[in-house]
């Protein structure tokens, strides 16, 4: 599940950041427009600035980078090749890391997206199935 979260949520912050430069832009263009009303310019600040999307792209940055920390994490704790005791532990570890950062980000992840990406990230994952011995 790592692997396919974290390519998604690169996908989804490719649209995200695209658009947070573009509020960002669009905002200090306002602000630097001295016959600009004051409020149309707090409301500017006030969307650019509101949970739907700073606080929303910054979940998903925050989001991906936890998805590729479960990520690399599990891929070492298969190529390190531990004792069964530890292989369980560490990875209901990496398991309750990833389960707890998607619950604290509160990011659906696009079907549109997952729908795209599917077939590449499926053959990717075969072969690190096979890499990491796992089939």
């Amino acid at each position: 599940n790592s692997h396919f979260s974290r390519a998604i949520a690169l996908a989804m912050l490719k649209r995200e950041r695209i658009q947070m430069a573009g509020y960002i832009i669009l905002l200090f263009l306002v602000w630097l427009n001295r016959s600009t009303d004051l409020a149309f310019a707090a409301t500017a600040a006030l969307v650019v600035f509101s949970e739907h999307i700073l606080s929303r792209w910054l979940r998903l940055e925050w989001l991906r980078a936890r998805c590729d920390t479960t990520y690399k994490g599990l891929y070492a704790l298969f190529q390190s090749a531990p004792t069964r005791t530890k292989l369980h532990a560490q990875a209901l570890q990496w398991f309750a890391f990833y389960e707890t950062s998607k619950s604290n980000a509160a990011i659906t992840f696009s079907a549109k997206v997952f729908t795209e990406l599917n077939p590449q990230l499926s053959k990717e994952w075969e072969d690190i199935k096979k890499t990491l011995n796992l089939s």
